[in-house]
């Protein structure tokens, strides 16, 4: 038998190390850059936290108005009371039956991105259409805010009119 010079064993096994390594240098600088996006993402926003208390400092006038908007808010039990009796004196006022649904618990509501604290409500009305607009038109007006989520109006099964209902949320001036 004649002995090789060449280790093949040896040759074989230093390439797959060699491909090993190579991959791991490669995954290696693909989670470096991965993390490096997730710093750069991390440092811009610090630097738009940073703007917006400087912004948020510079404009106090704007955190004035949202006091006196928030001090319009029901912030106790007394205060969706009024709330539901005005709603029941509007409906009243336009000849429609009402039935008001609260929900047990305060929630965090997502109005325009930002969560503020509200209550479940959902208003059952029946009466004539013109009624139901009208009452609508008036809840907008109130000094409430009363985001709706849903509308469902249907005609009314057994006698003229139609039945409307509105879900939504009582915005309140609590803290959750």
């Amino acid at each position: 038998m004649r002995k090789t010079t060449i280790p093949t064993a040896h040759l074989t096994i230093f390439l797959l190390l060699l491909g090993v390594i190579v991959a791991l240098f490669f995954l290696t600088q693909k989670q470096l850059r991965l993390v490096n996006l997730a710093q750069a993402e991390t440092n811009n926003l610090a630097e738009n936290r940073v703007k917006l208390a400087d912004l948020s400092d510079s404009l106090p006038g704007v955190a004035g108005e949202t006091n006196v908007w928030l001090s319009a808010l029901p912030s106790d039990e007394e205060g969706v009371a009024r709330f539901a009796a005005s709603l029941e004196q509007l409906a009243r006022d336009r000849s429609l039956t009402v039935i008001l649904d609260f929900d047990d618990f305060p929630e965090t509501i997502d109005v325009a991105g930002k969560l503020l604290p509200g209550l479940g409500l959902q208003i059952n009305l029946e009466g004539s259409f013109d009624n139901v607009r009208s009452f609508m038109s008036d809840l907008a007006k109130m000094n409430y805010f009363y985001k709706t989520d849903k509308i469902t109006v249907l005609t009314h099964e057994t006698k003229p009119g139609v039945k409307a209902s509105f879900t939504g949320s009582l915005m309140l001036n609590i803290d959750i």
